[in-house]
């Protein structure tokens, strides 16, 4: 600032009726020390101008204090986190007044500015429309905000029960446990092969794959396969031969909105697995495939289709109200955000359908994909994974099952049974914990 504007800002600062919005650097509020109230958004951005706003008409409450101290004098609580998401205050307080502080290295309130800076500059810069960050420590949640909105037309702002299709986490939160209940109950060796379990593939190259080689995508299988692909014209449209705008039987499976497939056709997508060929041996390759036979070795064991097994084993009794294949036979479309423009297959906006291709031409229900959830109940899966199979008080599998599955099991990679990890190197984050 120049000295006329710094002056004109003593100048302000003096009046008992101001309060100034410093849309900016934090530290400049060291040029009016005077002033009774401010309001600091670190930015200068129309989300930045619209929580002012919010604060300034009462219809929402300033939730955080500076973590700087531009004045000697500025009454302030220091380095407490910043605006936390609704209904993790009083967690968040519960936490601080606990060991757990900053100087422990486990919460980092800078950090955690930083955080909510990125993404409010993301959602501006158009990177996403909007998200949901939730983070915990210790079975404690130190962290939870929703960003944004459910697309760029901004007419539905996310909220803690924002449901989103968890794409790939399928592999971990539904097949990964359906095995490793299976494993814990003798119903499933990870020495056997699919051919042990799967009389579909015999005679081909599959039948000789282990099971505990699926998990760690060692198998040799392809990435993926775009099945879809095989369904379209040279102009990219649908086959009409195959898809339909309307299912006059229950033998149609729904792709999208109003739109159907034959479901004769997932038997041509699985001879297509069973023909492509294993052009990965000996290397760790992360596929899809692996968990499309995972999921129908364990529906073969539990003669139940993955999503029922799964809801009826861990979903229900976690007491995850918000987890599921197919959401839009439980929740409304208002609830689900949507996915993407889907402009070269569907096309057509996708939303509470798979965004996942292969997934959706098998009817929204697959290993590899398929599940919606909220960054609450997925939460409370992944606790219960680090509490070494316990969730309040209630345990879903023996201590020693989680420990080897997520135990680094591969000679050739950094890979668990079905989860992945970091670096054996104590100083790399990986891609995981």
């Amino acid at each position: 600032l120049d000295d006329q504007q710094v002056a004109l800002f003593k100048q302000l600062a003096n009046r008992r009726d101001v309060m100034i919005a410093l849309m900016g650097n934090p530290y400049l509020l060291k040029n009016t020390c005077e002033v009774g109230s401010a309001i600091v958004t670190y930015e200068d951005d129309s989300l930045a101008e619209q929580a002012v706003a919010r604060v300034l008409l009462r219809k929402e409450d300033a939730r955080g204090t500076l973590p700087v101290t531009p004045c000697i004098d500025m009454q302030t609580e220091g380095n407490v986190l910043l605006a936390s998401g609704k209904g993790s205050a009083q967690k968040l307080d519960e936490l601080i007044k606990t060991d757990y502080t900053e100087d422990a290295g486990v919460i980092n309130t800078a950090a955690l500015d930083k955080l909510d800076m990125f993404m409010q500059r993301s959602i501006v810069d158009g990177a996403f429309p909007g998200c949901r960050v939730l983070a915990a420590k210790d079975g404690k949640v130190f962290y939870d905000k929703s960003f944004g909105y459910y697309d760029y037309t901004k007419k539905q702002a996310v909220t803690d029960n924002t449901l989103y299709d968890i794409a790939s986490v399928t592999k971990v939160a539904a097949t990964t446990l359906a095995v490793m209940r299976l494993y814990e109950t003798g119903k499933l060796s990870l020495d056997k092969t699919i051919g042990d379990y799967l009389p579909m593939v015999k005679g081909t190259d599959k039948a000789d794959l282990k099971i505990k080689d699926l998990l760690m995508h060692q198998a040799g299988l392809k990435s993926w396969i775009p099945f879809y692909k095989e369904t379209l014209d040279e102009k990219g449209n649908l086959n009409p031969e195959l898809y339909s705008t309307k299912a006059d039987n229950q033998k149609w499976v729904e792709v999208a909105k109003s739109l159907y497939l034959r479901g004769d056709y997932i038997d041509t997508i699985w001879n297509k697995v069973l023909s492509s060929p294993l052009e990965n041996k000996g290397k760790c390759v992360y596929s899809d495939l692996d968990f499309y036979f995972l999921a129908a070795i364990a529906e073969k064991i539990t003669g139940q289709r993955i999503d029922k097994y799964v809801e009826e084993q861990f979903y229900k009794p976690l007491g995850l109200k918000n987890t599921t294949y197919n959401p839009l036979k439980k929740f409304k479309e208002t609830d689900i955000a949507p996915t993407e423009n889907d402009i070269f297959f569907r096309h057509q906006q996708i939303r509470g359908y798979v965004h996942d291709q292969g997934a959706a031409m098998l009817g929204g229900v697959a290993g590899h994909a398929g599940v919606f959830s909220t960054a609450n109940d997925l939460a409370a899966i992944f606790q219960m994974l680090l509490n070494k199979g316990t969730y309040k008080g209630q345990r879903y599998f023996k201590k020693e099952t989680v420990e080897k599955f997520t135990a680094y099991n591969s000679l050739i990679s950094r890979k668990g049974l079905g989860f992945d990890k970091p670096k054996e190197d104590k100083d790399d984050g990986g891609p995981a914990v």
